[in-house]
């Protein structure tokens, strides 16, 4: 990005994510993207994954950290894209990252649940107004039923 685009001021950010379903560990990279974050079965937010370098394209050279943070069994991985909570009602009013952080810790019983529940408020604050944004979600849930070991 920065080789061909630098003098247009372009970047992108981004999280990369390699995740063991065996062990529940995930290796990460998060290149100045939103911080997704980690819940607990019960909804509470077990671990925010800030940035481990800035966003893409931003400055030649630049490192990124490889982080590492493990999901029990029932935790959840969510990850999203700006356009969250830059959301736009009619009136121009931004939905905002405390509103979607108080939405993901109220409990659930599945992962799709959650997700209709983000989509439902998230289409109600948005209504007739234009999308400001590309709204993108990524929900993940480790299997709470621990699996049997190997022989």
């Amino acid at each position: 990005i920065i080789d061909n685009h630098a003098d247009l001021n372009m970047f992108a950010t981004m999280f990369f994510g390699i995740l063991d379903p065996r062990t529940g560990v995930l290796d990460y990279i998060n290149g100045g993207h939103n911080p997704p974050y980690v819940l607990g079965p019960d909804g509470a937010i077990k671990k925010v994954l800030k940035p481990t370098g800035p966003a893409v394209g931003m400055m030649g050279g630049s490192e990124f950290g490889v982080e590492h943070v493990t999901l029990e069994p029932g935790d959840m991985l969510i990850t999203y894209t700006d356009g969250v909570p830059d959301a736009r009602d009619p009136h121009g009013k931004r939905y905002q990252d405390d509103r979607f952080k108080q939405l993901l810790q109220q409990p659930v019983a599945s992962v799709g649940e959650l997700m209709e529940r983000v989509q439902t408020s998230l289409r109600s604050h948005i209504s007739e107004a234009a999308q400001f944004d590309d709204i993108t979600l990524l929900f993940v849930r480790r299997n709470p039923v621990a699996e049997p070991a190997l022989a």
